[in-house]
């Protein structure tokens, strides 16, 4: 890691020397602070660690970390707009690093870009330039008990919904609650499910961009009826009536104390499952899109990227604090965020965790689907939960939901 140097002549300012970034450094070493805002929420406490461990290492240069939860973009566009951008900032893949590429710093020089697996930077390279540094793979689909399931008498795993709706019918006849899923986030509808049948289908990224072109709708997706299938299988085997004003933080409370027997989440769920029960047994598998068991994929992308604001005065100082979390990566993003690791050398996955360690599994036998809500216009996907909202309360049909869910799509693709 770079030294940062001042100079003292005799008890006057003899010299300014600047550092990269601009930062300027006079009698005794000035301190640079970076700003760093990012959501997940869920990664809070290690994201914490992580900074205060760099803070005590580091010479000079001070994180000072900004985590949020739902109001994150809005908190972003508000920093940018008022001039006071961040100087590190997560960005998603494709088209929310589109929108803010015009801030985004080329990192392609760095280092760590020679340490990349495959396809982990894809959705921050633009004209062959790399502008973000991956957290890791993620991925999601039903996270499942497994001593429930096993109590149930469920030896095998679903892999069409008609299959899917069968194991919940022997769930509830062993007196076991299906699912607890978290539809009161929008997040949780409006973009991780509703980009399962957007994943599955071929060329996601093309039949998302025919779409925005009007050549397409939303409708011609031959997957949606099998979306909203798992939407009313949802509301039916979990929380009925009450499904809508299920919350994250409630979802997984009631999973992790086995009041239910599955939720749709990720690995990134496991520390909060696991910390709240350290005993449980659990498992994952694909949320399925029909009755043909190869349409069953686990949904997988790098679901977020540290960037660096090309108009802070610190760069060089946010560049090196990147090039510390590659050189930590093993031990927070790997061990204690159970990533499935973004990087090659010297990673091991013993401690992969329980759920990323079956991703694994998926990955290896091509059985994946991309985050399809990266190709989508931005801002879309806040707004589809509305009318989903209403589809599982019973206030919209099918047919009312994707015409709500095409004009959202149209006004945001026009902008």
């Amino acid at each position: 890691m770079k030294k940062r140097m001042s100079f003292v002549v005799g008890t006057f300012l003899a010299t300014f020397m600047a550092l990269g970034s601009q930062a300027v450094l006079a009698a005794g070493d000035e301190s640079v602070t970076l700003q760093l805002l990012q959501f997940k929420e869920d990664q809070a406490a290690i994201v914490k660690a992580m900074v205060e461990d760099f803070n005590a290492q580091s010479e000079g240069i001070t994180v000072e970390a900004t985590i949020l939860g739902d109001d994150f973009s809005a908190t972003r566009q508000a920093r940018f707009a008022g001039g006071e951008g961040p100087d590190i900032f997560f960005v998603e893949g494709y088209s929310d690093a589109q929108t803010w590429l015009e801030y985004l710093t080329d990192l392609s020089d760095e280092e760590w870009t020679a340490d990349l697996a495959a396809n982990t930077v894809d959705g921050v390279t633009f004209d062959g330039k790399i502008y973000g540094f991956p957290i890791g793979l993620e991925g999601y689909g039903f996270v499942y008990n497994k001593d429930l399931f096993e109590k149930a008498g469920i030896t095998e795993l679903p892999q069409t919904i008609t299959e899917l709706k069968a194991v919940d019918e022997k769930l509830k006849e062993s007196g076991i609650q299906a699912s607890c899923d978290a539809m009161a986030e929008w997040w949780f509808t409006g973009q991780h499910l509703m980009s399962i049948p957007f994943g599955t289908i071929e060329d996601p990224q093309g039949f998302a961009a025919a779409v925005t072109a009007g050549e397409k709708t939303i409708a011609d997706n031959p997957y949606m009826q099998g979306f909203f299938d798992i939407l009313d299988i949802m509301v039916e085997y979990g929380e009925g009536n009450d499904s809508i004003g299920m919350d994250y933080n409630a979802s997984i409370a009631k999973f992790a104390a086995g009041e239910t027997a599955m939720m749709m989440t990720g690995n990134w769920a496991e520390v909060s499952i696991t910390t709240a029960n350290p005993d449980i047994n659990i498992g994952i598998f694909a949320v399925p899109m029909s009755d043909d068991a190869q349409d069953a994929r686990i949904a997988t992308n790098v679901s977020a990227y540290y960037a660096i604001n090309n108009q802070s005065k610190y760069v060089e100082e946010a560049k090196e604090f990147l090039n510390w979390m590659h050189d930590h990566y093993q031990e927070y993003f790997v061990d204690q965020l159970n990533l499935i690791p973004a990087f090659t050398e010297g990673i091991t996955t013993d401690n992969l965790g329980m759920i990323a360690g079956e991703i694994s599994e998926y990955v290896s036998e091509g059985k994946t689907s991309p985050f399809a809500f990266f190709f989508w216009p931005t801002g879309a996907n806040q707004e589809f939960h509305a009318p989903l909202q209403q589809y599982a309360a019973g206030v919209l049909d099918r047919d009312g939901a994707l015409t709500e869910m095409q004009s959202i799509w149209d006004k945001y693709a026009s902008n």
